[in-house]
């Protein structure tokens, strides 16, 4: 789960040499992949809560940021 936790925020966040993505950005690299990243790696079931209920996910993020 926290390895999860972990790559959303590094897509959401801004990094010097990138900009933070959107949640949906985020949402759609974690379920597809991208080559960086791939939904294999997320134990199946956090995969399953992502797809069903994503769009909270980025509520709270967006109302507790990590940062």
């Amino acid at each position: 789960m926290a390895a999860c936790a972990d790559v959303y925020d590094a897509l959401r966040s801004p990094r010097v040499y990138k900009p933070g993505l959107t949640h949906d950005q985020a949402l759609e690299i974690m379920l597809k992949g991208d080559g960086r990243t791939w939904p294999d790696q997320f134990d199946p079931r956090l995969i399953d809560v992502l797809r069903r209920d994503g769009d909270r996910l980025g509520k709270l993020y967006q109302t507790f940021p990590f940062v």
